[in-house]
């Protein structure tokens, strides 16, 4: 199941902010330049502006800052270019630019942080720069995160410790918005909890930073953790973009096709940003039976478009005009075929895969009880050979959550289905694993709604009046149901208590303060998912922002959070 560090601005856009601070970052040096980065700084930057785009600023080399040993890495001096230094504020990346600043390539350097930088680091950078003077200006830029779309940023995956990192990324959203919120947490999560305080603490610490004076309606930090909604990322989702997540890989914009088969090299590894592909903006939250019309239509109109290019030739002014066109026309080709080859490795796994009927399945166990029924339906598709041992074991793990307190679960049954199937011993403890990480117990949100008479007779009589339009989408993430609840002031406060600061100084303590002094129903909302969000919660979102081009269907969380959430002008991020 593929999630990432998860934080998602409501009506913020993080792009805008993270794209005019790289250009002031480099358009305020005159000159030629080399961009020197590390890691992750690259990625950062690589998510909001291409090479193209640097190399018109003037930035005619990048290098990721390394060791001299290695041998990527050029020793050769380089005194007619300016350097700008973009790094995180970590213990090697200092140790790094000081042995840079100790033998100087360049001109002069110009030292960006993503973060917060420790005085301490900044006492070793002017020790190691006391000799050749080189440094001209030193500052935080407060990009500590991948503004992957608009409203929709992420920590760096798998960088430990996870909470510290994700802790810094959200404190690089909140400064460079200029956004001193208010925070809520799940409480009966000790890392909503820890995160919380974290923060609370960063923004009482780097208040300077921040406007003079608190708001009238300050935004909300909203921190969530995965282990109340555990079902979402359990489902095969059928929007464009979620679908090449889940089933191909798609990282930091990037989609990496190489184990697709026939794919030429040029298409090996292909770029999907809407904010560059206006067809991949129009569906990305398109479900995959809609995705098919709009190819077509748009292999159609390019059709028609090479035809009255070859078609219109009739002089030399005619030639220098298709001439002068050729570029876009090109461009047009490799956007086109790129989608082409995408929806096509997209339909070749869904139908190798016999995803369709494992996905009618996820969600009949998501969205309805039939315990006996689902146990028939999972055995059959155990058996069938197509079906990934993946996608067995998640359906495993969906009915496992489910039934998990019916007394005829039997879980050794299903554990003996799953291993004459092929399933591993390793994987078959993962159903013992998710009940103590996210079961019944644990949870404090009603995600199947089954607990209580009411909820089961709601849910019935919900799906008996909306209808099923589609048996692929069925289920809504929790996360609707959350939003809808908060923008109508029905978020439970003792499980979502908001976290104040109280006289740090003396006490260095925090609590959660009582919901009348605060204000309750914000106009603006970050989320942040500890364990990772999916891109079906992005589509909630979205949604809830007003800007997808479809309606949610009637009587959904989805909808009636949109719609309360346009009546107050409220937006999520």
């Amino acid at each position: 199941v593929k999630v990432e560090k998860w934080i998602v601005c409501i009506g913020m856009d993080v792009q805008v902010v993270v794209d005019a601070a790289v250009k002031r970052m480099i358009r305020d040096v005159r000159g030629l330049k080399a961009l020197l980065l590390d890691e992750e700084t690259a990625g950062m930057l690589g998510v909001v502006c291409s090479q193209s785009t640097l190399l018109a600023d003037e930035v005619c080399l990048i290098q990721i800052l390394s060791t001299s040993s290695d041998t990527s890495f050029s020793v050769t001096a380089l005194p007619h270019l300016h350097a700008i230094v973009f790094v995180r504020p970590t213990d090697k990346n200092i140790a790094l630019l000081c042995s840079e600043l100790l033998h100087p390539r360049f001109a002069d350097y110009r030292l960006a942080f993503s973060n917060v930088t420790r005085h301490s680091y900044i006492e070793k950078l002017a020790e190691a720069d006391h000799k050749h003077q080189k440094v001209i200006a030193l500052h935080e830029q407060f990009i500590d995160y991948y503004a992957l779309r608009p409203t929709l940023a992420t920590a760096a995956p798998h960088v430990p410790p996870p909470l510290t990192r994700t802790a810094d990324a959200l404190l690089s959203v909140l400064i460079s918005l200029r956004k001193r919120p208010s925070i809520r947490y799940l409480n009966s999560s000790d890392q909503c909890h820890y995160l919380a305080q974290r923060i609370a603490v960063k923004l009482d610490q780097e208040s300077s930073l921040f406007s003079s004076g608190a708001p009238t309606h300050a935004p909300l930090v909203l921190i969530l953790d995965r282990f109340e909604d555990p079902v979402t990322p359990l489902l095969n989702q059928w929007t464009y973009e979620a679908m090449m997540h889940e089933l191909i890989g798609l990282h930091n914009n990037r989609l990496t096709l190489r184990d697709a088969p026939g794919v030429k090299k040029e298409f090996e590894e292909v770029l999907m940003d809407p904010s560059t592909d206006a067809f991949f903006s129009s569906n990305m939250f398109s479900n995959f039976g809609e995705l098919g019309m709009r190819l077509r239509e748009l292999v159609d109109r390019f059709g028609e478009k090479s035809k009255q290019h070859s078609a219109a030739i009739r002089s030399i002014d005619d030639m220098l005009r298709v001439v002068d066109d050729l570029p876009e026309l090109r461009k047009a080709s490799s956007n086109v075929s790129k989608h082409v080859i995408v929806a096509g490795e997209l339909s070749r796994r869904v139908e190798h895969e016999h995803l369709l009927q494992v996905s009618q399945l996820e969600q009949d166990i998501a969205c309805r009880e039939a315990e006996s029924e689902h146990r028939r339906q999972m055995f059959l598709l155990f058996s069938d050979r197509k079906v990934t041992q993946h996608d067995k074991l998640r359906l495993a793990l969906l009915f496992t959550l489910r039934y998990e307190n019916s007394p005829s679960l039997g879980l050794s049954g299903v554990k003996d289905a799953l291993a004459s199937a092929g399933i591993d011993n390793t994987s078959l403890g993962v159903l013992a694993d998710i009940r103590k990480y996210a079961g019944s117990a644990r949870r404090k949100c009603d995600v199947f709604s089954n607990r209580s008479f009411f909820a089961k007779a709601a849910n019935t009589v919900r799906r008996g009046i909306t209808g099923i339009d589609n048996v692929y989408t069925q289920h809504e993430p929790l996360l609707a149901k959350t939003l809808d609840e908060l923008f109508r002031d029905r978020l439970d406060h003792e499980l979502y208590p908001f976290m104040i600061e109280q006289d740090l100084k003396s006490s260095g303590s925090l609590h959660a303060a009582p919901p009348s002094s605060l204000n309750r129903i914000p106009g603006e909302v970050i989320v942040v998912m500890i364990g990772g969000g999916t891109y079906e919660e992005l589509k909630t979102i979205t949604a809830v922002n007003g800007q997808l081009p479809y309606s949610m269907p009637e009587g959904s969380s989805t909808a009636s959070a949109a719609s309360i959430a346009r009546s107050i002008k409220a937006s999520v991020v």
